[in-house]
């Protein structure tokens, strides 16, 4: 018990430190109390990217760019593009895209983040997205236990997130240590995913 101590003391750590560069970096205007929710999902939407390799067919060099796109309300508005803007992933150009429902999705995603709006679809993501490399990310309840990869949780008064890596093999990505070190739960089999 005391290393799950030391370890979510850890993460915290690490998840504030990484919550403040983001935030500070992208939202320099704002200031820490300003901050909203959805500036912070949105901050990490991005970093999530970074610790995420993905299938070389998914992101072969030099092509075009990486797509982050948002399905469902769109609690974001302008900040998403604001934090993408002149980004990279991989020498690609980060993008996003926004789409109503999950069956207006043309074409395939590097991330894709799922609304709470979207949640009753939530089964038609695993048929679609399982076999393309799509990093699938949400707010709706049970994200991550449901057919998702990372699903944001509310930990206390911070945005917290769950990981499901049995499911991200499935979909052929690989975390890093250091993001799943930085998650709130590590789901590793898709048994774990019912409790």
């Amino acid at each position: 018990m005391a290393l799950l101590g030391t370890r979510a003391a850890l993460g915290l750590v690490l998840v504030t430190i990484f919550l403040v560069g983001a935030a500070a970096s992208h939202a320099a205007a704002a200031s820490a109390r300003e901050v909203s929710e959805y500036h912070v999902k949105a901050a990490m939407l991005v970093q999530f990217s970074k610790f995420v390799e993905w299938p070389s067919e998914q992101l072969p060099a030099g092509s075009g760019p990486f797509v982050i796109a948002v399905v469902g309300d769109d609690s974001f508005s302008e900040i998403l593009d604001r934090i993408v803007e002149s980004q990279t992933i991989a020498g690609h150009e980060i993008v996003s895209r926004r789409y109503k429902t999950i069956a207006d999705l043309d074409g395939i995603p590097h991330v894709l983040f799922v609304s709470r709006s979207e949640q009753l679809r939530l089964s038609k993501l695993k048929g679609r997205f399982s076999a393309a490399g799509v990093l699938t990310v949400g707010d709706a309840d049970n994200f991550a236990q449901n057919n998702g990869i990372i699903g944001f949780v509310q930990d206390q008064d911070r945005v917290a997130f769950d990981v499901n890596v049995g499911h991200a093999e499935r979909c052929r990505l690989k975390i890093s240590s250091k993001l799943l070190a930085l998650a709130k739960r590590v789901i590793a089999t898709p048994s774990e995913a019912g409790r």
